[in-house]
Order: C-alpha cells, then structure tokens, then sequence
C-alpha cells in the first residue's frame, strides 16, 4: 500500500476520534451541569455518539447516576494503526496448485 494511502486513512481515524471526543465532552458537560441524571438516557447518549463513527472500541465509559466520564485507549488505537491496511487471506488450497500470488 502506498505511504500516502495510509496517511489519509490514519487521518481519517484521527478525524473519527477527534468527531466522537466532541460528542461526548458536549454530553459530559450536560451530565456534569445536571441536564441529565439517568444513567440509561447517558448510556443512550453514549451509544449515539459511538455508533455514528464505529469508533467504540477505543473508548472507555464510566457511568454512574448524575456522573459521565470516558477515556481513549491508546493501546487499541495503537493496535489498529499497526494492522491498517493488512488483510489475512486464508485458503484451503495446496500451495503446490497456487502460491500466494495466484490467491489474491
């Protein structure tokens, strides 16, 4: 894959996290001025916010009634950096009747 091709997608992820961070601080500041108590209308809130990007993987929440936080974890984000742009090709095909060329 070409360097510039992995640059626009590491942006793009970076993008993704930056949209989601803006969600959530905007619905941490509604919990934190007392907007919203419920922790299931915060849960719905949170579900909201992650399911638009598909970035809830590298989110950690922690809810409680009237309280809201969350944090980003590095490692899974370090983790998915590593492997973009890497696929795994398996096949039940002898590598005598075709190499790894001949499967992609």
């Amino acid at each position: 894959m070409h360097n510039d091709e992995l640059r626009r997608r590491s942006h793009k992820g970076s993008r993704l996290l930056e949209m989601v961070s803006a969600k959530l601080d905007k619905l941490k500041a509604s919990v934190a001025a007392r907007r919203i108590k419920d922790p299931a209308t915060i849960g719905r809130r949170i579900e909201s916010a992650l399911s638009s990007a598909k970035m809830s993987k590298h989110i950690k929440v922690d809810v409680a009634v009237g309280s809201f936080d969350y944090s980003i974890d590095p490692e899974s984000v370090a983790k998915e950096a590593a492997l973009d742009g890497i696929y795994v090709i398996r096949t039940t095909v002898d590598k005598k009747q075709l190499d790894s060329a001949g499967v992609v």
